[in-house]
């Protein structure tokens, strides 16, 4: 009788340290589900006071991007205005199998390329401003338009649909500054009108600055660009590079290279505006 009221009472020790320590285990589960949800409704507090504050510091001096865009009757180029290869300007009558005049016969980084339009009025005004004024609302504007004319071209077949979106980085410093990673803010608009992830594979080395610099200084530049570890995870995929304007192409062709390196499959690309040439449509060289 005593043995069976020993087992009786240790059955019913172990049964309350079995008790408390399931007990502890739903309390740490609930401090910790706690914690997760109060960090995430600190974020989203913070979100709104930043974005409160961004519409108060830079929305009231920026008009609408959806009104400007209707007042100046702006639409995207369609896919026969421009080469699918570099994305130059065509000119009436021209031959583009394997790519236009200004990139036949040269290698490119990147298997095919497209833009919105032309760097000229109005997108001269509106691409520089997103990252002068830091007007992201713009940004997401074009980005959907970017978004949309990539998803027509791959409907049409010109060009592989991307399984990620990767853009060219800002150096901290500079974005900071300005307060908007412009490429990053066009990628992300493109990468969910696509549906698929945007990715930061690339880091920006601190440099000098290529506002202002000749064709010839933009092209002679190199090793603007680190690959991070999010690259490791673009294996073997087609990725989309995003920019917000191609000016010689070299900047695109050294991100592609490197992401090629990291072991991507394809890489094509997408920006805002291209600029021509000097003196493809009879505009002069600057001075």
């Amino acid at each position: 009788m005593r043995r069976e009221e020993e087992t009786a009472t240790e059955a019913d020790r172990r049964a309350h340290a079995a008790a408390a320590r399931a007990l502890r285990a739903a309390s740490e589960a609930a401090r910790a589900d706690y914690r997760v949800r109060r960090a995430a409704q600190r974020a989203a507090q913070r979100a709104v006071m930043l974005r409160g504050l961004e519409e108060t510091l830079f929305g009231s001096r920026m008009p609408d991007p959806a009104s400007l865009i209707v007042a100046a009757g702006w639409t995207r180029d369609s896919m026969n205005r421009f080469c699918l290869r570099c994305g130059t300007t065509l000119v009436p009558f021209e031959d583009r199998r394997g790519g236009c005049s200004a990139c036949r016969g040269r290698a490119l980084s990147y298997a095919a390329l497209v833009r919105l339009g032309r760097y000229a009025p109005p997108l001269s005004q509106w691409v520089p401003a997103i990252k002068r004024r830091a007007w992201s609302r713009m940004a997401d504007a074009l980005g959907c338009e970017l978004g949309a004319q990539v998803r027509d071209a791959c409907t049409a077949d010109l060009m592989e649909l991307p399984q990620a979106v990767a853009f060219i980085p800002t150096h901290p410093l500079r974005r900071l500054l300005r307060g908007i990673d412009h490429s990053e803010r066009l990628a992300r608009s493109v990468a969910l009108e696509l549906g698929v992830p945007c990715v930061r594979a690339l880091r920006a080395r601190l440099a000098l600055r290529q506002t202002g610099g000749g064709r010839g200084h933009r092209i002679e530049r190199g090793g603007r660009f680190v690959a991070t570890r999010a690259a490791r995870g673009l294996r073997g995929k087609t990725v989309l590079l995003v920019d917000d304007v191609r000016t010689t192409g070299s900047t695109l062709a050294e991100a592609a290279s490197l992401l090629r390196a990291s072991g991507v499959c394809r890489v094509t690309a997408a920006c805002a505006a291209a600029t021509d040439p000097p003196g493809r449509h009879g505009e002069r060289r600057a001075p």
